[in-house]
């Protein structure tokens, strides 16, 4: 009964953090677009406390999705699938009470699409930190499988990763941008970051991969356009299309040497 109460707290202290971030940050997002979709003479007039109340919901969820869902794997399943359910519930009533979706189905399928793969990203995000969690419990054990040639396997669900978040970091960063300064300078942080930090994570559980140089690369040119990806950071097609492969290498490199460091220290 304690653990119960103590659960249900957790849910409303992330839950009303969580909301109290999405009516700070989503509505601010959220007035970005009402005020492109009007200037461009296709809104009408969103009703703000209806909005407020859908970007608290969703801002809860995302809160509580901090939380473990559950130990077993068919229960958390199931009940990540209610919640991806609800989220998209709130999220297509905020569509259609801002009228985003333009009055079509279609578009407000793509916007649901892309909350998909938003969710799964993150999903795959925490999947991959419990996978280096499980690799470095079967290192100490003796028990870790050998590495596959050029780390081929070990680098995929990294680079499945950047592929996802270079695809949300297109869509989200430029659908409300009109300048296109904001997409250029998110899309210079985030996606160098993302590729960045992946491979650190991917060098210190398992060392220098050097097959994730390859698939972040083409992850980030597939997931953000190899065509769009130069020209909206103002670069030439050269070293400003290398720059994922570049921070793979610095950012693998970096996390095997960390775990060669704590090797050492073990020893």
């Amino acid at each position: 009964m304690t653990e119960e109460k103590y659960s249900l707290r957790q849910h409303f202290i992330r839950g009303g953090i969580g909301g109290a971030l999405g009516l700070l940050i989503l509505a601010r997002f959220g007035e970005m677009l009402n005020s492109i979709i009007i200037d461009a003479g296709e809104g009408g007039t969103p009703s703000l406390v209806i909005s407020y109340i859908l970007y608290f919901a969703i801002g809860a969820l995302i809160g509580i999705a901090t939380l473990p869902f559950a130990d077993t794997g068919k229960e958390l399943v199931v009940r990540s699938v209610i919640h991806y359910a609800l989220t998209a519930l709130a999220f297509s009533a905020l569509c259609l009470v801002n009228g985003w979706n333009r009055g079509r189905w279609d578009t407000l399928l793509f916007f649901i699409g892309v909350l998909a793969v938003f969710y799964l990203t993150i999903w795959l995000a925490r999947w991959i930190a419990w996978l280096g969690e499980i690799s470095d419990i079967r290192e100490k054990l003796g028990i870790k499988p050998k590495r596959s040639p050029l780390g081929i396997v070990e680098a995929l669900p990294y680079a499945v990763l950047v592929l996802l978040t270079s695809f949300i970091v297109n869509y989200a960063g430029y659908a409300l941008d009109r300048t296109g300064w904001v997409g250029s300078i998110i899309t210079a942080l985030i996606i160098p970051a993302g590729v960045f930090w992946a491979g650190f994570v991917l060098g210190k559980h398992n060392g220098f991969a050097p097959a994730y140089i390859l698939l972040a690369e083409l992850a980030a040119a597939v997931g953000f356009g190899i065509t769009i990806l130069p020209p909206r950071l103002n670069l030439g097609f050269g070293w400003g299309a290398a720059i994922p492969a570049a921070l793979a290498l610095i950012g693998n490199l970096a996390g095997a040497a960390l775990r060669k460091l704590k090797e050492k220290k073990a020893k």
